[in-house]
């Protein structure tokens, strides 16, 4: 009848993790199910879709705050193997779509990349 789910939630209860609720009160009752979809919802990020010079598109998928950690990495220069990766698919890139219209992989491609060379006057 209540399944494993069910089995994890009573014990939840038993352990006090989970306030016991009566059925009739409304709501405010919430199954451990409903608690991880909701948190694995506020976890979930939008894509973000790098666009590249010979018209194909990379799709970069991570946690919220990925690229402001990958900024963060960037300036300090403690850079992980899977940040580098991720570095240089959005500094080959020439332009993006993230969500909301942020512009940060904008501000990663322009750090990365490096103050571009005055050229001289002829």
């Amino acid at each position: 009848m209540w399944g494993i789910g069910g089995m994890l939630e009573r014990k939840c209860v038993r352990l006090g993790a989970i306030p016991r609720l009566r059925r009739n009160e409304g709501p405010s009752r919430m199954t451990l199910k409903r608690r991880i979809e909701k948190l694995e919802k506020a976890l979930k990020a939008d894509p973000i879709l790098l666009h590249f010079a010979d018209g194909s598109t990379r799709v970069l998928n991570g946690r919220r705050g990925m690229l402001l950690n990958l900024l963060e990495a960037a300036m300090s220069g403690n850079v992980r193997s899977e940040e580098k990766v991720q570095l240089d698919l959005i500094s080959q890139s020439v332009a993006s779509t993230e969500p909301d219209g942020a512009r940060l992989c904008e501000l990663l491609r322009v750090y990365v990349q490096g103050p571009i060379a005055r050229v001289a006057k002829v």
